[in-house]
C-alpha cells in the first residue's frame, strides 16, 4: 500500500486552496474531496483556541484545511497540534480525513498526542483507527482515555476495539465497564450482545439509557443480596439450633464480630433469646458487645449498649461511661443512658442533664437521673434547675421515670403538674401519675386531696397507696365504699388485694354483704394473711 508523502499532501493542499479543487488523498491512495478555502482562511482557523464542545460542527472545507495543516511538517508544531485537536473534536464528520492522516507516521504522531488530551478526542480517533497502524500500548492508552467518556460515541469506539488482540480486547472491555457502569460484564461476547441491543439508541437518549440500565442492575443486585442475606441468616439459625447450649456463646461472639449488618443483628437477636431463657453467656459475648460501642453505626452502638445492660459484666462501667460522654446520636444515647443507670457516676451527670431535653432520650435520661439522685450526685441547685427546665412542661404521655424524678426534686408547683395528669384520657398516664404521687408522703397527701375532690380518681389513688404501703393514709380520708370496691376489683396484685380487703373489712365491715365479706377474706387468705 502506498501512502502520500508530506510533500504530496502539501502540494495538494496548495493546489486545492489556489484552484478550488475538491479532491484529496483517500485511504487507498486515490484522491477524493478535500478543501476549497484559501490559505488565509486556513491560517485564521488554526490560530484560534480550541472551541467549546457545544460549538457547531465545522464545515467540510474547514475540516480539509485542518487535515492539511496536521500533515504539513513545515508548519509550527503548535499549529499542527491545534489543528489536530480541532479535527478530533469534530467527531464523526472527521473520520474519513483521520483515516487518511493516520496512514502517515508524522501526522499519526500528532493525532495520537492530541487524542490523549480528552476522552472525546480519543474516542474519535479510535473510530478511525486501523489497529495495524499503532502498537498495542498506544491503542490501550487511547482505550483507557475513551473509557472516561459516557457517550454513545465512546461506547461505539470501544466496541470496535473488541476485535483487536486479546490485550486490546480486554482493555476495551474494561473501558466499556467504566464508560457505561456495567461492571457485571466481563466477556467480550457479552459486550457485543449488549451493543447489539443498544446500537440504535439515539445519542441524546444515551445517558438516560445508561441510567435505566444502572437502575435495573442495582435492583437486581439488591434482590440478589437479599436472597444471599436470607440464605446466610437461615444457615446461622440452623447452626444455632444444633449448637450445644454450652457452645453457643462462641457462636454469638462470632456473629457479633461480623461486618455484615444482618449477621450482626442476628447475633443480638439470638443473644437476647438466650438471656430471656435464663442462659448464661460467657465473657466473649460481653467483650464483643463492648467493642461495638465504638461502631460507626448508631444502631449497632444502641444494640450493644442494650446487650451490655442485660449482661451487666463487671468491667462495663468505664466503656459505657466513655461511650455516653462521647455520644452525639440520640438513637445510641437512649440505650447508653439506660445502661449507664446501672453504674451511676459523676461523669454521667452532664450527659444525663443534656439528653433530658431531647424527646427521644428523655425517658432514659430520667432513669439515669434517678440513679444519680439516689447516689447523691444531683444535689446542686444548678443541676436541679436544669432538670426542672428540661422536664417541664410535661408532655401528654410522660414516662414514669420523668414523673418520678420531677416528684423527687420538685415542690408544690411540680407536684400539681403531675396531679393534673390524674384526669388524663389515657389510662396508663392516670395510673403512672397516681403511682408517682403515692411514693412520697407529701405528694400522697396531694393525691388523696384529688381523690376526695374527684370520685373517678379515688380508685387509682387507693391502688397506688396500697402498692406503696401508704394505705393507712387513705383510711383517715372519707373516701366512699364504692371507690374501695372499684379499687379492689381493679387490683391485679395478690398483696394489694389483701391490703385493700383488710382495710375494707376493718372500716366498713358492717356495710358489707356476707358474700362480699367472704370474697375479701378469701383475698386475705390467698396472700397468706
Amino acid at each position: 500500500m502506498t501512502f502520500p508523502r508530506p510533500a504530496q499532501l502539501l502540494a495538494f493542499a496548495a493546489l486545492a486552496w489556489g484552484s478550488g479543487c475538491t479532491s484529496g488523498p483517500s485511504r487507498n491512495g486515490a484522491w477524493g474531496p478535500l478543501a476549497t478555502a484559501s490559505p488565509g482562511e486556513a491560517h485564521i482557523v488554526l490560530s484560534t483556541q480550541q472551541p467549546a464542545p457545544a460549538r457547531p460542527q465545522p464545515a467540510s472545507n474547514t475540516l480539509h484545511q485542518l487535515a492539511a495543516t496536521v500533515a504539513d511538517g513545515a508548519l509550527p508544531a503548535e499549529s499542527r497540534a491545534n489543528a489536530a485537536r480541532l479535527l478530533l473534536s469534530a467527531g464523526e464528520p472527521a473520520l474519513p480525513l483521520l483515516d487518511v492522516l493516520m496512514s502517515h507516521d508524522d501526522a499519526a504522531r500528532i493525532l495520537l498526542q492530541a487524542a490523549t488530551q480528552t476522552p472525546t478526542a480519543a474516542a474519535t480517533l479510535l473510530l478511525a483507527l486501523d489497529l495495524s497502524q499503532v502498537t498495542e500500548e498506544q491503542a490501550i492508552v487511547l482505550i483507557d482515555r475513551t473509557g472516561e467518556e459516557r457517550s454513545k460515541l465512546a461506547a461505539r469506539a470501544l466496541v470496535r476495539m473488541l476485535d483487536g488482540s486479546s490485550r486490546v480486547a480486554e482493555a476495551a472491555a474494561r473501558g466499556l465497564a467504566r464508560s457505561t457502569g456495567a461492571s457485571d460484564k466481563t466477556q467480550v461476547g457479552d459486550w457485543r450482545d449488549w451493543w447489539l441491543q443498544r446500537q440504535n439508541v439515539e445519542p441524546e437518549r444515551w445517558t438516560g439509557q445508561l441510567l435505566d440500565d444502572l437502575v435495573d442492575r442495582t435492583q437486581s443486585l439488591e434482590r440478589r443480596q437479599q436472597r444471599l442475606d436470607r440464605m446466610v441468616l437461615d444457615t446461622y439459625r440452623r447452626l444455632y439450633i444444633i449448637t450445644p447450649p454450652e457452645s453457643r456463646s462462641a457462636l454469638l461472639a462470632e456473629l457479633l464480630e461480623s461486618d455484615q449488618t444482618p449477621v450482626r443483628d442476628l447475633g443480638f437477636e439470638l443473644a437476647d433469646r438466650e438471656l430471656s431463657a435464663n442462659a448464661t453467656l460467657d465473657a466473649a459475648v460481653a467483650s464483643r458487645a463492648i467493642a461495638l460501642l465504638s461502631d460507626p453505626s448508631p444502631q449497632a452502638r444502641a444494640a450493644a449498649a442494650r446487650l451490655i445492660n442485660r449482661l451487666a459484666p463487671p468491667d462495663a462501667r468505664v466503656p459505657i461511661t466513655q461511650a455516653l460522654v462521647a455520644e452525639t446520636n440520640p438513637i445510641a444515647a437512649e440505650a447508653l443512658l439506660a445502661a449507664a443507670a446501672r453504674w451511676p457516676g459523676p461523669e454521667i451527670v452532664e450527659p444525663a442533664l443534656h439528653w433530658m431535653g431531647t424527646r427521644a432520650t428523655a425517658g432514659s435520661a430520667c432513669q439515669a437521673g434517678l440513679a444519680l439522685l439516689d447516689r447523691g450526685l444531683i444535689t446542686q441547685e444548678e443541676h436541679l434547675e436544669r432538670v426542672r427546665a428540661a422536664l417541664l412542661p410535661l408532655p401528654a404521655e410522660p414516662s414514669a421515670a420523668r414523673l418520678q424524678l420531677l416528684n423527687l426534686i420538685g415542690e408544690a408547683p411540680e407536684r400539681q403538674a403531675i396531679a393534673e395528669l390524674l384526669t388524663s384520657d389515657v389510662p396508663r398516664v392516670r395510673q403512672t401519675a397516681a403511682d408517682t404521687l403515692a411514693r412520697l408522703s407529701d405528694s400522697a397527701r396531694l393525691l388523696l386531696q384529688r381523690a376526695a375532690d374527684d370520685e373517678s380518681v379515688a380508685p387509682l389513688a387507693l391502688l397506688a397507696l396500697a402498692s406503696h404501703g401508704r394505705l393507712a393514709m387513705a383510711e383517715l380520708a372519707s373516701l366512699p365504699l364504692k371507690s374501695w370496691d372499684e379499687a379492689f376489683s381493679q387490683a391485679t396484685s395478690v398483696r394489694v388485694k389483701a391490703l385493700l380487703a383488710t382495710s375494707m373489712l376493718a372500716r366498713a365491715g358492717a356495710q358489707l354483704t356476707e358474700e362480699r365479706k367472704a370474697e375479701l377474706q378469701a383475698a386475705i387468705a390467698a396472700a397468706g394473711g
